[in-house]
Parts: structure tokens; sequence; C-alpha cells
């Protein structure tokens, strides 16, 4: 469970970033603010998608965890953009589901990054008990290249 925290603060405090943003913006008659939000929400979600683009080999340039660190930045931020920009309206039911839509894909997001994670502490963790067995690095090597721990 103490893994999962952090996953699960850091959706909930994009929500309340959002609420916030959107509050403040009303209470200092600024909603019409929210209206231009739209377009900066989606520019920061596609120029997110470099990561993907690094990932696919369409482009080489940058490193792979520095693109993973924007696309999440990007995404994360992009997202509470987008929220204030739908607001807390209930007044059509498309941009609802487009929310609703883009909320499965930031849990999505942030359930991978769990997971990667995870994979990364266990694999640390088969390296140390391989290296504590004495094992040399070439059979370590083959061991967890070969996933006979999973």
């Amino acid at each position: 469970m103490k893994r999962i925290l952090p996953s699960i603060f850091l959706y909930a405090g994009m929500i309340c970033i959002a609420i916030l943003i959107d509050y403040i913006l009303h209470l200092a008659n600024l909603v019409w603010v929210g209206r231009y939000f739209g377009i900066l929400g989606t520019a920061l979600i596609i120029i997110s998608f470099i990561y993907s683009l690094r990932k696919r080999k369409i482009i080489n340039s940058g490193q792979p965890k520095k693109l993973l660190n924007f696309h999440e930045f990007l995404g994360w931020f992009g997202a509470i953009v987008l929220l204030v920009h739908g607001g807390i309206h209930f007044n059509a039911i498309i941009p609802w589901m487009a929310l609703l839509a883009m909320m499965v894909v930031v849990a999505s997001g942030l359930t991978g990054k769990f997971l990667l994670n995870d994979v990364k502490q266990d694999l640390k963790g088969k390296i140390s008990e391989m290296k504590e067995k004495n094992l040399t690095q070439d059979e370590i090597d083959k061991e967890v290249l070969f996933n006979r721990y999973w």
C-alpha cells in the first residue's frame, strides 16, 4: 500500500489543484481565461508525445529517461489545465466524456509509472540475491536477460 500512495496523492492532488485554480478564477471574475486553457492543455499534451515518438524510434534525439520525465510532467500539467478548462459545469455531456477519458488516461499513466517502479525494485532485489549467492556478473546478466525470475 505504501508504494501506491504517491500515485494516489498525485491523482487526487491533480484534481484538487484544478478545482482550486477554477475557484480562484471564479473569485477573481476571470472565468473567461479558462476558455483559453483548452488550447494550452492540448498543446502541452501534444508536446508530451515526443517521448512516444522517441520510444517508437520515429525520432532519435533525446534521452528516454529524461523524455519520460518530461512526458509525465507535461501530461500531468496538461491534464490540470484541461480540467480547469472543462470546469465543474453540468451543461454538456460530450465535454464530460472527454474529461473522463482523459482522467482514465492519467490514471493509466500513473499505474504504468507505479508498475515500472515496482519492477525496478523487484529487479534490484533479485540482483542483490544473486550477488549474495556469489553468481558472476555474466551469470546475473543471463538470468536477468532470459527472465528466469519472472
